[in-house]
């Protein structure tokens, strides 16, 4: 497409990727292979071991992982019908699951794994510092406080969200589907995009607050300290090019990086990617004190899962394929819970509005490169 609506995220996309010399990278770089851990899927592992679904098969097929231990009911997800049912369960070993950082000596690291173009697809950040970032060690009711934040803006929506014909939520209990989005979004039916949301108007100034707060902590103390360079440089540059709004309370407090935040009670989603400017995160959050797996972050054409503990965090690339497993034990209630930058959104959502003569600089070098 060449509307000014896709130039402008064509502009934003090459405005981040303009080469700037950093004295800090070697620095950066050295800190990162400190704390985080390589993965290697091996290559041996016999087939049962490891079932990678070909992305061609996504097109016609719904792709669910059951995340749930030995003894947990089997998942038996809605898909309306439209595509086969493939389901791929965890305890009959049929993803490769990342635990190496669950070993002792590995406690304190986190882990990363790459395409082999060296492309990064996920980085879980070291537990410790996850759980420092938001505030849960000097506080430990800190995470109830941020479940129920949460919890209010499920209640604070009308109704839950569909996510066209080709991305299925299902929740793994008797209750009603309830999955919202909150945060700045494209207008739908006019142009523009707007930035405080009206779930947010409808909830108190203290749930907002601590939402608002839990976002920024996740930018400010995991994305800029375990993400490298040239992802932090991208988006930095194109949200400072594109002006797009982010994340905002009643209070006009707003974030730095992401837009929006979703979340969902007890709920899995099919194999999916989403059209993204930058790596989303995903977190899952749970109202007790807790260092057990509760659910799986999984890849499934790339035949990995990783475990994920409460208040953990990932960065993923959100155009690999990728989706959240049902809980490993139906007994706890845990929320699962992403950030995200929404391309549309860099975009601005309005073809009537002539590019600045920066996007038109930042275009034509795109155009350049991509010829």
């Amino acid at each position: 497409a060449k509307t000014p609506s896709s130039n402008r995220i064509k502009a934003a996309h090459q405005a981040g990727c303009a080469k700037r010399k950093s004295k800090n990278a070697a620095k950066k770089n050295q800190m990162l292979n400190d704390n985080l851990l390589d993965i290697n899927i091996p290559n041996y592992m016999p087939k049962f071991d490891r079932l990678k679904v070909d992305s061609s098969r996504l097109q016609e097929e719904a792709v669910f992982v059951d995340g749930g231990n030995k003894g947990n009911p089997l998942i038996n997800p809605e898909h309306h019908g439209e595509k086969k049912l493939t389901i791929l369960r965890i305890n009959e070993r049929q993803l490769f699951v990342v635990n190496k950082h669950h070993k002792k000596k590995f406690v304190d690291r986190g882990v990363r794994f790459r395409q082999s173009n060296g492309d990064m697809v996920f980085t879980l950040c070291p537990r410790p510092m996850s759980l420092k970032a938001i505030g849960l060690l000097d506080d430990p009711t800190k995470g109830k406080k941020i479940v129920e934040a949460y919890k209010s803006s499920i209640d604070a929506a009308k109704s839950t969200l569909k996510r066209g014909k080709t991305i299925f939520i299902n929740r793994d209990d008797d209750d009603e589907v309830k999955y919202v989005c909150v945060g700045s979004a494209a207008n739908r039916g006019k142009k523009g995009c707007t930035a405080l949301h009206s779930v947010m108007q409808r909830m108190t100034t203290e749930h907002q607050r601590l939402i608002h707060d839990h976002i920024v902590a996740v930018e400010q103390n995991l994305y800029l300290r375990y993400l490298e360079s040239t992802h932090i440089r991208h988006v930095i540059a194109g949200l400072k090019l594109s002006q797009a709004p982010l994340f905002t309370t009643t209070e006009k407090e707003t974030t730095s990086i992401y837009q929006a935040f979703a979340v969902g009670k007890n709920i899995y989603l099919s194999t999916h990617v989403d059209k993204d400017f930058t790596l989303s995160a995903v977190t899952v959050i749970h109202p007790g004190k807790s260092d057990e797996v509760v659910t799986y972050f999984c890849f499934p054409t790339l035949g990995i899962a990783v475990p994920m503990r409460p208040f953990d965090v990932l960065f993923f690339d959100p155009s690999v394929p990728h989706n959240i497993s049902s809980r490993c034990r139906n007994e706890e209630d845990i929320y699962c819970l992403s950030f995200y930058l929404k391309s549309n959104l860099i975009g601005g959502n309005d073809n009537s509005l002539p590019l600045t003569i920066e996007e038109e600089k930042y275009l034509d070098l795109y155009n350049d490169h991509h010829a």
